[in-house]
């Protein structure tokens, strides 16, 4: 079986898409502080277990905050 990489960009609704139709195994999120507005909730209507993503890496610096989340 071939398997190959495949990256999403986009904003908070075609990620959540995705999520809910349990398509993806790894996510990377930048968090800055920045208020730009009233943005969207990237989890809402994913579910409470995130659909078996949990988070396995976090790494903060003063300006952005990066998060990894991975299929357990």
């Amino acid at each position: 079986m071939f398997v190959k990489d495949v990256s999403l960009a986009g904003g908070a609704n075609a990620a959540r898409q995705y999520l809910v139709a349990g398509r993806v195994d790894e996510m990377e999120i930048d968090l800055a502080p920045t208020l730009l507005g009233s943005g969207e909730r990237l989890f809402d209507g994913v579910g409470d277990d995130l659909r078996g993503l949990e988070l396995v890496r976090t790494v903060a610096t003063p300006r952005v905050t990066h998060l990894k989340f991975a299929r357990r």
